[in-house]
């Protein structure tokens, strides 16, 4: 089975329109996320 972040990371490759953009979005801190990237967000319970 592929786990949630892994979907989520080829979700991503496919909006941005490769993998570098898509790893750069995911990697970074996020304001709205409470200081914490996508990929950290999407680990946690509610993510």
């Amino acid at each position: 089975m592929i786990n949630a972040q892994y979907r989520i990371t080829l979700l991503a490759e496919e909006i941005f329109g490769s993998r570098e953009k898509a790893t750069r979005w995911l990697r970074k801190p996020r304001r709205t996320l409470g200081g914490i990237s996508a990929l950290e967000a999407s680990a946690t319970p509610q993510g």
